[in-house]
């Protein structure tokens, strides 16, 4: 077993930066909008977020709630698009790539109030590893 190490809040921190990938996007940004975290959020940067829904979701959402969330007019995606996508003092950033074969359409990523990116043409999955993407990420969080 691993020593639990302090990040965020539990090391004193009063703000924290956010860096989502694809689904990780929508629980993020309830914590945003719904969970208290609109103070508390500095940076919230998603990577291919499904931010309004993906088509794509319905082929898993048989038997996966994550693919449910994705769905068009799922539950999550109506309520994070009621008022302000972007609320609170948090900075709002978005990346897409015109080749993300699991968000479609991918201008579904992008959130009026957010500063949207878009990226070389990258498959879903490798805006985890571009060196660029990096870089731009890391300039987002400076």
């Amino acid at each position: 077993m691993r020593p639990h190490s302090p990040t965020g809040h539990e090391a004193g921190a009063k703000q924290v930066d956010i860096v989502a990938h694809s689904l990780g996007s929508l629980p993020s940004r309830w914590y945003i909008k719904f969970g208290g975290g609109g103070t508390t959020v500095r940076n919230w940067v998603s990577l291919a977020g499904p931010n309004h829904s993906t088509s794509l979701g319905y082929l898993c959402a048989l038997w996966d709630q994550g693919c449910r969330d994705m769905t068009p007019g799922s539950y999550v995606v109506q309520h994070l698009d009621e008022g302000d996508p972007t609320p609170g003092s948090t900075r709002y950033t978005t990346f897409r790539s015109g080749c993300d074969e699991q968000i479609s359409p991918t201008t579904n990523t992008m959130l009026d109030g957010a500063a949207n990116l878009e990226t070389s043409c990258l498959k879903h999955n490798a805006l985890l590893t571009d060196p660029a993407v990096a870089d731009q990420v890391h300039t987002v969080l400076k």
